[in-house]
């Protein structure tokens, strides 16, 4: 009798193991589901802030572009200038032959040089846009993350559950099988 009432009270700690086991679990499982999406949260946010900041710079670079480009053009008009006094103060004639070549040709190449920097401008904006856009879709992944955690969150708390209930299962059925 005596064996008996030390293996029920062992049996009922097998028992009362398996329980605090299985609620640990559950906790266990709904804490890390809880810290892995808050962490995808996080990580959301930083990305957000990020393609933000991105999308500032492609628009401050297009802006420096069109300032540049305009400063170019008033950079060209004075050559234009210094050469048509330089021209006309030679006394020859700036309005026919090689010297309206000669300003002609230079506001052509004046013109291609600020058409160049608004290019170069732009591709540097795409570029930052480009990063933008890698950010946002990165905050998307995030994002299915957090949800896609809370819901793992869920099926492993489940999951400890039954494998407890298994556990304890297991142990009542052991016990009894010897009584």
């Amino acid at each position: 009798m005596c064996d008996l009432g030390i293996t029920g009270i062992m049996a009922g700690i097998a028992i009362a193991s398996s329980l605090t086991s299985t609620a640990l679990g559950v906790v266990g499982s709904a804490v890390q589901g809880s810290n892995e999406a808050a962490q995808q949260k996080y990580q959301e946010a930083v990305n957000r802030d990020n393609a933000r900041i991105a999308s500032e710079k492609a628009a401050q670079e297009r802006q420096k572009g069109l300032e540049d480009a305009r400063w170019q053009r008033i950079k060209n008009l004075q050559t234009i200038g210094d050469k048509k006094v330089a021209l006309a103060s030679s006394g020859s004639n700036i309005g026919y032959g090689s010297n309206l070549d000669i300003i002609e040709d230079t506001a052509m190449m004046g013109e291609l040089d600020a058409l160049m920097i608004e290019n170069n401008s732009e591709q540097r904006a795409q570029s930052y846009e480009i990063s933008a856009n890698s950010y946002l879709s990165g905050a998307n992944m995030n994002s299915f993350k957090a949800s896609a955690s809370k819901g793992l969150n869920a099926l492993g708390a489940a999951s400890s559950v039954t494998k407890g209930f298994g556990t304890l299962n297991n142990k009542a059925d052991a016990l009894y099988k010897k009584y």
